[in-house]
Formats: C-alpha cells, structure tokens, sequence
C-alpha cells in the first residue's frame, strides 16, 4: 500500500476519526517512506483531543477500527510514547493526513 493511499484513506476517514477523539494522524516507519511491504504492519502516529480522555479502551477501539478500515496490523503511537533515543526522528519523518 502506498503512502498517498494510505494517507488519502485517513483523510476520508476525517470525520469519523474525530469521533474517536483524533485531532491529527500521521504515517510513520516504512509507511512514511512509501517503503510499506505487504507483510509490515502500519504504524500510525495519533494526537488526541486531550478535552476527551480518550483512556485505554478507546486507544484499543482506534486501533481495531484502523485494522479493519486497512485490513492489516495496525500500531498506534503517540508522540509522547516514543522512545526518547528516536522520537525526534520519528516525528520528523511523519507524514500526517490532511
């Protein structure tokens, strides 16, 4: 999967993201480096609405709902969950959703 597609199919998706407490997703990983191998998992990197507490369950459902929506493993991160020797590199080869 390509990353423009992978990146179009979040922004279609905006709305219903927004439901889960989304303000702003991205690819990260191979994904971002349009490099994304049909074995790989996506890793997406998510910001939340810190107004909705989103908690575990609803971290949970996000990925079960991304999982089904790109029929393949998906891992969430959050910015401030990256380990602290790569999130500056992370983050800056993350490609968000418009």
């Amino acid at each position: 999967m390509r990353r423009d597609e992978i990146l179009s199919i979040l922004s279609l998706h905006r709305k219903e993201l927004r439901k889960f407490g989304v303000t702003s997703i991205g690819v990260i990983g191979s994904a971002a480096r349009d490099e994304l191998e049909p074995y790989e998992d996506l890793e997406l990197i998510v910001d939340f609405d810190p107004d909705e507490h989103v908690g575990l369950s609803g971290f949970v459902r996000l990925e079960r709902h991304l999982c089904q929506l790109f029929d393949r493993t998906v891992v969430l991160g959050m910015p401030d969950a990256l380990k602290k020797w790569n999130r500056q590199s992370w983050l800056e080869d993350a490609v968000y959703a418009e």
